[in-house]
């Protein structure tokens, strides 16, 4: 005996109905893993020390700025100290030299990217910077190598300029204050030499 026709139509809705509760496969392999909470683990570099800043004092050099930075003062840091902060400011282990023939008795001399320290014995005398494209160190009011002579007067007025068998020396007044060489004697003349404190030049 045939169905109703409305018979017939309920089962035909609870079929569909039942057919699309159940997960499409292709749409189940389409779908996007949840996110997880772990991360890959970061590729491993070599780490780079960057040169400490070397300030040029009048007195003596600073290493590194702000209030770790390290004082070296003639006459009172031993020179162990004052090669080993070199060697970890700049990088390098340095060439250290005899020099039994300065005016002022033998002293010896240790250089580290372009940066001379020199010693009496034990005792911190004096440096002289020529310069090294690895750092541009500079004093405290922006001299340096590469400094013009104009740039010098500025700070030292009273600046004296000679020419000497070195070359053109440059001084400021009084002992033991800055001095070094110039490329010539004009305004635009630049510094290829900066001391301080003692020196050991043949002159």
């Amino acid at each position: 005996m045939p169905l109703p026709r409305a018979l017939l139509l309920t089962a035909s809705l609870v079929l569909l109905a039942a057919c699309g509760d159940q997960a499409s496969p292709g749409v189940a392999a389409t779908q996007a893993p949840p996110a997880s909470s772990s991360t890959l683990p970061a590729s491993p570099t070599a780490a780079v020390a960057e040169p400490l800043e070397v300030v040029l004092r009048a007195d003596g050099l600073e290493v590194g700025v702000g209030p770790t930075a390290q004082r070296l003062t003639f006459g009172t840091t031993p020179a162990d100290d004052v090669t080993t902060a070199l060697q970890e400011a700049l990088g390098g282990a340095g060439e250290a030299a005899d020099l039994p023939d300065c005016g002022q008795g033998p002293r010896s001399a240790v250089k580290v990217e372009g940066l001379s320290v020199l010693f009496d014995g034990a005792r911190f005398v004096g440096w002289t910077d020529e310069g090294s494209p690895e750092r541009n160190s500079t004093t405290p009011e922006g001299l340096g190598i590469q400094s013009t002579l104009a740039d010098l007067r500025s700070v030292l007025p009273d600046l004296q300029v000679d020419t000497t068998t070195l070359g053109v020396e440059w001084a400021a007044p009084g002992d033991g204050g800055l001095s070094g060489l110039l490329e010539g004697t004009a305004a635009t003349s630049r510094v290829t030499q900066l001391s301080a404190g003692e020196t050991c030049f043949m002159r």
